[in-house]
């Protein structure tokens, strides 16, 4: 098989199977792909490996910084204009920011 096509192979089954696996070449130069715990051949014949955790790990970090950056994003582009003036314009200024709050709450 390709080299993508054991990345892909390898990459599907790890995140499938949730358990370590390793792309290896064969002595005829082919590539494999197996799990960790089966695999018992040479460590210098190991292309790649992949561990689930780590790949989850890794796409929970990015969808966290995701939403950090959404949200730093729109409270850049959605600030309430600063509360000066009247009574009238900072009391609709709180009422806004209050019913923006309850909004964001019952959509989580």
């Amino acid at each position: 098989m390709s080299l993508n096509d054991a990345h892909a192979f390898a990459f599907s089954l790890a995140t499938t199977l949730m358990a370590a696996i390793v792309i290896f070449q064969a002595g005829d130069g082919t590539l494999s792909v197996t799990p960790a715990s089966e695999y018992d051949g040479d460590i210098a014949a190991i292309v790649h490996d992949y561990d689930p955790w780590e790949i989850m790990s890794s796409f929970a970090w990015r969808s966290t910084e995701a939403a950090a950056m959404v949200e730093r994003a729109y409270c850049a582009t959605h600030r309430p204009p600063s509360p000066t003036g009247s009574g009238v314009q900072i009391a609709e200024n709180l009422t806004r920011a209050a019913s923006f709050s309850a909004a964001s709450l019952r959509s989580l």
